[in-house]
């Protein structure tokens, strides 16, 4: 009796002894992500004010994306991980996105996504640099959101020198292709972080080619452009050079025929002139209207076509830009996720540094991909300029890309 007594001690022991190692087994998978439950991310875009046109589409294309995952068995290097995505808006002031990046992480948000405003992301993303939190940001074009140093902060879209050099080379590549060159050109953008960032290059750059007779910037919440559109028409402005948030655009376009102001072309650097709303609101008055941005509806895509499908389907409206910038964003995550095989911040920003997706991968519509440089710049996008006609975001430049001919110079107003 005695022996069968110690006997069953000792099983009872080394049972205990596996089960406690099992245990801490289990829990140091749950630290790597292998036995996690949900992955906890936080989004920060604006549902109202001056942004609110990208982010009420960008929060349509997150939840559609992350939805999709979850319901595919999630993230399969985690064990079938869900995404859980929690927003908070910003309502387009930098100060409350801030804050509202700072509650996200006290609710677990291990990243954060967002915020569709140069302004915002340049408060938020510091934020996140404070606290060790991984910030993507998808389509905010400030060069300083990736200039400061920040190795928590990374970037999807390309920066607002590129915009600018690549409005610049379009307006010489349709001239040559045209043979009408403009003798001069204005340049005009509105007073945010991304449209100041934009003026400042288009002034060191745009006299290389052309004779600037005039620039201005405006304030976003301008509401009269007749006095602006007078000077431009009266110096006899050739070619205009943009950067407009969307109501402004629609008011300076409008603005322009109202004036019969007959430029040989206009160019805007993404921002307002790509976006849906531009065409809805202006309808024909949109066509002939140039823009050098990140993406054309009319590109040829594995999988876009079908998933554009699918997202007019659930919000019964159109696929545009700001949605694709957004997929990109999740793109990224999704990969660094699935690669990484953590949630954990530290791990998880050094899987989304070593980036390196092609264009057709998850959700990832943009020319050719994403691979991030030292400074966390996606240094793999292209941009593609493309000129709306019947409402059409055809892509004219680089030639690779194009689904038409450009139409240059633009007819004038009285004859459309």
């Amino acid at each position: 009796m005695k022996s069968s007594i110690c006997w069953g001690k000792s099983v009872m022991l080394k049972t205990t002894t596996i089960l406690l190692v099992l245990g801490a087994f289990v829990l140091g998978s749950a630290g790597v992500g292998l036995a996690a439950q949900e992955i906890k991310v936080g989004i920060v875009v604006g549902l109202t004010g001056g942004t609110s046109a990208w982010g009420k589409r960008a929060w349509n294309t997150y939840q559609m994306i992350f939805d999709e995952v979850n319901a595919a068995g999630g993230i399969k290097s985690m064990g079938g991980a869900k995404i859980k995505y929690m927003l908070l808006e910003h309502q387009s002031k930098p100060d409350l996105a801030g804050s509202n990046a700072e509650k996200l992480m006290r609710d677990g948000a291990t990243v954060i996504l967002g915020t569709n405003s140069s302004d915002c992301t340049m408060v938020a993303s510091q934020v996140c640099q404070r606290a060790k939190i991984p910030f993507i940001s998808s389509s905010d074009q400030d060069p300083m959101i990736t200039e400061r140093g920040f190795d928590y902060v990374f970037r999807t879209c390309p920066i607002a020198v590129q915009f600018a050099e690549g409005a610049l080379e379009f307006s010489q590549w349709v001239a040559k292709k045209t043979g009408k060159s403009p003798k001069n050109a204005a340049i005009l953008c509105v007073q945010t972080a991304s449209g100041i960032a934009i003026f400042k290059i288009f002034e060191k750059i745009v006299p290389n080619v052309y004779s600037v007779v005039f620039k201005e910037t405006y304030p976003q919440a301008q509401q009269d452009f007749t006095g602006i559109v007078s000077k431009m028409k009266g110096l006899g402005v050739d070619f205009v050079f943009q950067q407009a948030f969307p109501a402004d655009s629609i008011l300076l376009t409008r603005t322009f025929k109202e004036m019969d102001f007959n430029p040989m072309g206009f160019i805007g650097t993404n921002a307002g002139h790509d976006i849906v709303m531009y065409r809805e609101n202006l309808g024909k008055d949109a066509d002939y209207t140039f823009c050098t941005s990140w993406w054309s509806s009319t590109l040829k895509v594995p999988k876009m076509k079908e998933w554009m499908a699918k997202y007019k389907s659930r919000f019964d409206i159109e696929y545009q830009v700001t949605d694709c910038t957004v997929g990109q964003t999740a793109s990224v995550l999704l990969d660094a996720l699935e690669r990484g095989k953590s949630d954990n911040p530290a791990k998880l920003r050094d899987a989304i540094k070593a980036t390196n997706l092609n264009v057709g991968q998850y959700w990832y519509f943009v020319p050719d991909g994403c691979k991030f440089d030292e400074k966390n710049q996606n240094i793999k996008q292209k941009l593609v300029t493309f000129q709306i006609f019947n409402s059409v975001d055809e892509a004219l430049y680089p030639e690779d890309y194009a689904s038409a001919k450009p139409v240059f110079p633009v007819p004038l107003w009285k004859k459309r």
